[in-house]
């Protein structure tokens, strides 16, 4: 639904508004409702025979039709969601393992003056996570920017959640990490001597 309930009044069918031919009968049954299908014709042609009965359906597929388009937008929108946070990780990566190879000499000279594995992995994701906490920061301004755009596809939710903007954060700053582990470990393991005779 896109638009809040109204209220209604039920009347009877003789009463009902002028054109309108329509009744809907609702059963509550256990089991397949789908098996009172007939014993309902019988019922409704015992009291009417000229009553036709139609578009006989269960309520979860009648549900389910109303919520079918909002259900695919939804769906999109998440698997567009996914490559986003797929591809961040795929170039956060690729960042950082640039950034290693470019600062080996240093990250070598600081391993054979002593410094620990722990001290390079801190130095290498201490910078990726400055890049990464700036790129969160723009995006959280943005999304809030942006977020009238997203106010049509929702209904009785706010766009500028709290707890959303926290939650989206805190991923992406474990996609961030995970992203940043294999270069960082790449950085601890280096052997500084032979780092330093390639350079």
């Amino acid at each position: 639904m896109t638009t809040a309930a109204v209220p209604l009044v039920y009347a009877p069918l003789a009463q009902g508004a002028e054109g309108n031919t329509n009744m809907y009968l609702v059963v509550r049954a256990q089991g397949d409702p789908l098996a009172l299908a007939a014993p309902i014709r019988e019922q409704v042609a015992q009291l009417d025979p000229d009553q036709p009965v139609s578009n006989i359906e269960t309520m979860d597929s009648r549900i389910a039709t109303s919520v079918a388009r909002p259900r695919l937008q939804t769906t999109v929108l998440a698997a567009f969601a996914l490559v986003a946070i797929l591809l961040a990780a795929v170039g956060i990566y690729g960042v950082m393992s640039y950034a290693v190879s470019q600062r080996a000499k240093e990250i070598g000279i600081r391993l054979a003056l002593g410094a620990g594995r722990r001290e390079v992995l801190t130095l290498v994701f201490r910078s990726g996570f400055v890049m990464v906490a700036s790129g969160i920061a723009i995006g959280l301004v943005a999304a809030l920017m942006l977020s009238r755009v997203l106010q049509s596809l929702l209904f009785e939710v706010s766009t500028t959640d709290p707890a959303v903007f926290a939650a989206i954060a805190a991923l992406l700053s474990v996609t961030a990490a995970g992203a940043a582990w294999i270069p960082a470990r790449r950085a601890a393991r280096l052997d500084p001597i032979a780092t330093l005779r390639a350079e």
